[in-house]
Parts: structure tokens; sequence; C-alpha cells
């Protein structure tokens, strides 16, 4: 469904950013913390984003109007990322 591009950077500045913490062997994307507390990885997303068309199913039914914010449900990271269908997300470094 998408490629996130990613850096790596030393651990002092990583919590400055987004931190992503992905399979080393897959590259499949585990976790992502926005500007993290606690060290969680060095690397980071360095915001260039690249998705395949199925991306507008997975975003069809989400709402676009203020007034349907308060609809929206509250999901921990892991499970706001898990894909919508069988595909999956992968960093490219």
């Amino acid at each position: 469904m998408g490629t996130i591009l990613v850096s790596k950077v030393s651990a002092d500045t990583a919590s400055e950013f987004g931190e992503l913490a992905a399979d080393p062997v897959t590259n499949e994307l585990l976790h992502y913390t926005e500007k993290a507390e606690n060290f969680v990885s060095d690397r980071i997303n360095y915001g260039v984003y690249v998705f395949t068309p199925d991306i507008f199913n997975a975003i069809q039914g989400v709402p676009t109007q203020r007034k349907d914010r308060a609809n929206l449900r509250r999901v921990s990271s892991f499970e706001a990322l898990q894909p919508a269908n069988s595909s999956t997300w992968y960093l490219g470094s």
C-alpha cells in the first residue's frame, strides 16, 4: 500500500522527529511514534510517502468535515498502522 522514506540519525536527535521501528529482515513497519519522549529508534520519518492506488480504498469513508470528528475512534499506534487489507507498509532507507 505504501512506502515511507526513512533516514538514520543520531540517538540524540531522533526524538525531534517521528521514529520508526521496522522488521530487520523485511523492512515491514512495526511501530511509529511521533516525537517520542523516550528513544525508540535511530530511523526517522523523512516525510516522503509513495502510495499504491490501494490507498484510496483504505481512506474511503474517513470523515472530512469538522463536525464528523466527534465520531472518530481513538486507536493505538499499532492498530492504526495495520493495513486495511493484506497489503503492508515498507520502509525505504
